[in-house]
């Protein structure tokens, strides 16, 4: 899987440079922002952190379509930070990337609808607090003592028994999109971010996004 995301993230770039290399003219509105909830796809780290996190985005529009002929699709960069917290923990993810977005039927109208994929490189951290619920073991049981800064009881590392620890990993990232333009300077957004797990565990989440562009 993480090769197949690296193998994404070269073909983008190599697109991206050639745009530059083409560019005529910037869009009216190059710049945007967006703000979203992201719910998490793993039942475990809904249960060992949060159902529901926020995400936060800026973005630049390229002059060019892309991979796409310009007219047909958008291409942007990207810079969003998310963060999922609760029970003494947080999942926080910092995503440089790169977007292609295709308009469905080529349409660039007041309502028009689209998808898009996004590569990039995520800065990814775990913060882990507190000692966990795993409590004392019963009498005569083997059952984990508490303390082992783990979720639900159980430690992240066996061979780490530390509170409040911090694991950072920098990895590719990718993700699915669909939207739809609201009038000319707004947007929506559904998004499904994938990335390796940190410390085995996962991050892929559903983000629900509304856009501004200026």
């Amino acid at each position: 899987m993480e090769r197949s995301i690296v193998r994404l993230v070269v073909l983008p770039a190599s697109a991206l440079l050639a745009s530059f290399a083409t560019a005529q003219s910037a869009p009216e509105r190059p710049f945007y922002a967006k703000f979203g909830v992201n719910y998490p796809m793993a039942g475990s780290t809904r249960s060992d952190v949060n159902n529901l996190g926020f995400a936060f985005g800026v973005g630049y529009e390229l002059p060019t379509g892309g991979l796409v002929p310009k007219g047909l699709g958008r291409a942007a960069v990207e810079l969003n930070y998310s963060r999922l917290s609760g029970n003494s923990n947080q999942l926080n993810a910092l995503d440089f990337k790169f977007v292609q977005r295709l308009s469905i039927g080529g349409g660039r109208g007041p309502s028009a609808p689209y998808f898009g994929l996004g590569v990039g490189l995520s800065v990814s951290s775990l913060e882990v607090g507190g000692s966990g619920e795993g409590g004392s073991g019963g009498s005569g049981g083997s059952g984990g003592s508490g303390g082992s800064g783990g979720f639900r009881g159980r430690p992240l590392i066996p061979s780490r028994d530390e509170n409040n620890r911090t694991y950072r990993r920098t990895q590719p990232m990718a993700e699915l999109l669909a939207g739809m333009q609201i009038g000319s300077r707004s947007f929506v957004e559904l998004s499904y971010r994938y990335s390796p797990p940190v410390e085995g565990v996962r991050q892929d989440n559903v983000t629900l996004s509304f856009g501004v562009r200026f």
